[in-house]
């Protein structure tokens, strides 16, 4: 059972690209129900990171059970929460327990791209942010040229952005320009560079 009703790239398409991108970082958001059954395939893939989403359970035990196979299994954890999911206590023992390497904030409903972004939710960054000033916190959905700088203010550091890169006239341009406006925005924390390569 699927988290939403249509697929992008799996293990095999991170497997291929990998040959052919020996270097790159390849971060796997997979918007499954059960991502358990997805953690070696994409292991073997050689996957940096792989981010589940929080909704996959009612119960934090089985979301923090999934993030401890994906460290064992040598990749670097993300934690999604969708638009209209609230911050919560169980999210914030998950940081504190240091079970999270990234944390996404969706600004879509996940599933479909070329949505309108859903800015509120960059709340939980700018409260993500002033309790974690270190950590890696990503937004996906609706990032473009003329946006980034709002994000950014908002605590974030890493960005996923499709549409607003594929629809610009100039693609290198557009990922160019988002990477120069995210590092050199004023943010809590000082537009210091991620660990992790945007996803821009």
């Amino acid at each position: 059972r699927h988290f939403v009703e249509n697929l992008t790239f799996g293990p095999p398409v991170v497997k291929s690209l990998r040959k052919a991108l020996p270097t790159a970082y390849f971060d796997c958001h997979c918007m499954v129900q059960h991502p358990n059954k997805w953690i070696q395939p994409l292991a073997e893939a050689k996957a940096n990171s792989i981010t589940i989403h929080y909704e996959i359970s009612t119960e934090p035990s089985e979301v923090i059970e999934t993030l401890k196979k994906i460290r064992a299994a040598g990749i670097k954890t993300g934690l999604a929460l969708k638009p209209h999911t609230p911050l919560s206590k169980p999210i914030f023992d998950m940081i504190d327990d240091n079970l999270i390497d990234m944390f996404l904030i969706m600004t879509v409903e996940p599933g479909f791209g070329g949505q309108s972004a859903i800015f509120s939710a960059l709340e939980k960054g700018k409260e993500l942010r002033k309790r974690y000033p270190s950590l890696n916190i990503q937004v996906d959905g609706g990032v473009k040229c003329e946006n980034v700088i709002q994000v950014a203010e908002n605590g974030v550091n890493v960005v996923v952005s499709g549409t607003g890169i594929t629809s610009h006239t100039n693609p290198s341009e557009a990922i160019q320009i988002m990477r120069c406006l995210l590092y050199t925005s004023p943010s809590p924390r000082d537009r210091q560079k991620s660990r992790m390569p945007s996803s821009a």
